[in-house]
């Protein structure tokens, strides 16, 4: 499977899917993350940035075989090793979604899931 290609539009959909999150209940405030496999290695987004502050040149991208550069105005989540890990290890992944409920449960389904899939197949 190919990677995306790290443009605009797929970072926007990583933060349409993390803003989805936050509406549905699925995260509050900064917690959950999502993070998305392209060519240069993954995107990643930021730590401690509200999700309706972000914008598109906010995503991180960093490496998946090496720590990634910490000195940026921006640093990935940090659950940035999680990704990195399972990126590295399940190559046939192309998009992680990190979800920190409040409340117990969570559904799949709904727009998640859609934004989710146009990453996957853009």
């Amino acid at each position: 499977m190919t990677s995306l290609s790290d443009t605009a539009e797929t970072r926007q959909a990583i933060i349409d899917a993390c803003r989805w999150m936050i509406n549905r209940g699925i995260n509050q405030g900064t917690s959950g993350n999502i993070s998305v496999r392209v060519a240069d290695g993954m995107l990643i987004t930021p730590s401690g940035i509200p999700y309706d502050a972000l914008q598109p040149d906010m995503i991180v991208l960093m490496p998946i075989e090496q720590d990634p550069d910490l000195t940026g105005r921006l640093k990935p989540s940090s659950e940035w090793r999680f990704h990195q890990t399972l990126m590295r290890t399940r190559q046939d992944r192309q998009v992680l979604v990190h979800a920190t409920p409040p409340r117990d449960g969570c559904s799949q389904a709904g727009p998640a899931g859609s934004y989710a899939q146009k990453l996957v197949t853009a």
